[in-house]
Parts: C-alpha cells; structure tokens; sequence
C-alpha cells in the first residue's frame, strides 16, 4: 500500500481542479445566471469563449424564463452568436453595459440564424466597440422590457432589431411577454472571450466547485 502525506493529496486536487477550469474555451451555468446585467453570470476564464450552455428551469422561487452573462466582445467584425434550444426558437438579446451595471438594449434575434454584429431594421444599431456586454437568452414568447416599455420590436421575419421598441432607450428594468417552455440550450460564440482571469487560487477552488456545480438542477 503506498502512503500519500495530505499535503501531496491536496496538491493533486488543486492541479486537478486547475485542468478542470482551464478545459476547452467553454462555459457551463453554475446555479442561476440572473436576469438583468447587474446579476449577471460572469465568465470566468483564458482567452477566447466559444460555447455556453444552461438550462431554463423551475426551483428559483419562481420559473426561470431567462439567463443572463456577460463576455468580452474582442472582435466585432467577426463578432458571432447562436442558439440552440430544446424548447424551440428562443430569443437572443445584446446589451450594452454601464459602470453601474445597468444594460440597456442593443440588438437582438428571435429566430433561427446567427445574431451578427448590425441590426438590419434600419435602426442602424450595431457592436461597434471591444468591450464587455450582457448576452440574455430567453424562452419563446419572453422579452426584455424597461419601464416604459418593451425594448426591442420585431416587424418582419428574419430580423435582427435594434432597441426600437417603446421603451427601448431606457435602462432594462424586467421581463414581460407569454413565456414559452422551459428546458436545455447552447450557445456558440464567435468574436468573444471571457469576461474574467482567474488568479491561481480561484482556478483551484473554481475548478473544483465547477465540477460539484455545473451539472444543476438535476
């Protein structure tokens, strides 16, 4: 039998826990990712974000309809994302954050395809700057709204809208709407890093906590 001290015991799991956060430019929810920019779920990471994944659930105290996180847009140009939902066509909506961390309304999609970097409603609404944003996904049926009103306004198939509806100029305040059904969904990335670096000390108890967490609601 060989006989490990408990100081290389906890050696091993905290280079464990490290490889476990640093695996693959990927994000998975860990509990509730909130739903306005000022509790939204920071990502946490190196370099470059491809994909986050989370689920739409019950046991909050109330339905989860939407989740929220916030990503570094580093590339505008190529800035890309998509959704994949079990529940259908969700919504996918950007915003712009202030230092006080409220979002307002940039551009958003409700339909299959890509949320690209330009609105094409002749709001002319577009991510013109690096920086960090909110990203907020939604069931069907569900949008974001301010207090004057819904945010964003959809007229035609296919469209990629800018803050045009009536209460689009205001700071994002709640959600409204019929909320479709609830369940699973991916997102890929494109154009997008991690919000946040962990230091050395957060890469090992993030590691670990990640691995007991991610797998929610189960």
């Amino acid at each position: 039998m060989t006989i490990r001290s408990t100081s290389t015991i906890g050696l091993a799991l905290s280079v464990a826990a490290t490889t476990v956060a640093l695996a693959g430019p990927d994000w998975q929810e860990i509990g509730d990712a909130g739903k306005f920019a000022g509790s939204a779920q920071r990502t946490l990471g190196v370099g470059a974000i491809d994909s986050i994944s989370g689920e739409f659930a019950a046991g909050f105290g109330e339905n989860d309809y939407e989740d929220m996180y916030l990503i570094r847009i580093d590339n505008p140009q190529a800035f890309s994302i998509t959704v994949t939902s079990s529940v259908g066509q969700v919504g996918l909506f950007l915003f712009n954050v202030t230092q006080a961390n409220e979002g307002f309304g940039l551009i958003a999609r409700t339909e299959s395809g890509a949320l690209t970097s330009a609105s094409n409603d002749g709001t002319q609404a577009a991510v013109n700057n690096p920086g960090i944003y909110a990203i907020a996904i939604a069931v069907p049926g569900w949008w974001p709204s301010s207090n004057g009103g819904r945010i964003f306004n959809f007229t035609t198939e296919g469209e990629t809208s800018g803050p045009d509806g009536v209460g689009g100029l205001l700071p994002h305040t709640g959600w409204q709407g019929t909320a479709g059904p609830i369940g699973e969904y991916g997102v890929d990335l494109i154009g997008c890093g991690f919000v946040d670096v962990p230091s050395p000390g957060a890469l090992a108890l993030g590691g670990l906590g990640g691995l007991l967490l991610a797998r929610r609601r189960r």
